[in-house]
């Protein structure tokens, strides 16, 4: 598939996805649909799937999808303990950074976590990564 078509069928995945609703009560399923090509850079871009998808809150990915197992049913009631994961939408789900140093920046994001680690234990942070040192 070239680039062209590449881009077409993400373009009807996200539209068919966003549009994507739970049939017992009606509630939007996929907050965003995100184009890893328009969201991330760097050496490991290219590992990444083309769509990550960001489920309404009370929604996630099934169990079996990260093993590429697919059932029936489109959607299923959650009957094991659930303490949280990744697939809700980033904007759902607010951060919070605690630290007993005082912070350089006024606003950090998650990618300055792991730059800001590996200068606390002295070891230099790759050209490569991405976010800056916060402490």
């Amino acid at each position: 598939m070239d680039e062209a078509e590449a881009s077409q069928l993400k373009a009807e995945l996200t539209k068919k996805l966003e549009a994507l609703c739970d049939a017992q009560n009606g509630v939007r399923v996929i907050r965003n649909v995100y184009d890893t090509a328009k969201c991330y850079k760097g050496i490991y871009k290219d590992d990444a799937p083309d769509l990550i998808l960001g489920c309404e809150p009370g929604y996630r990915i099934g169990w079996g999808a990260v093993t590429g197992q697919s059932g029936e049913a489109i959607f299923s009631d959650n009957d094991k303990a659930w303490s949280g994961d990744h697939c809700v939408d980033p904007q759902c789900v607010p951060g919070v950074f605690f630290s007993n140093r005082k912070i350089k920046e006024r606003q950090i994001h998650m990618i300055d976590i792991a730059p800001t680690v590996l200068d606390l234990f002295a070891v230099k942070v790759p050209s490569y990564m991405e976010g800056r040192v916060v402490l």
